[in-house]
């Protein structure tokens, strides 16, 4: 009965294991200027 959800939680955890390394190219650089301020309104 809880089958799908060990297997949800398995491929859950594998796409994170998998994606980890990758999110360092996801950030925008070293330079916390670097992005664009949006104005006050």
């Amino acid at each position: 009965m809880t089958g799908p959800f060990w297997f949800a939680f398995a491929g859950s955890a594998l796409s994170v294991v998998l994606l980890w390394g990758q999110l360092s190219h996801v950030t925008h650089g070293d330079d916390p200027g670097a992005a664009p301020q949006r104005p006050a309104s």
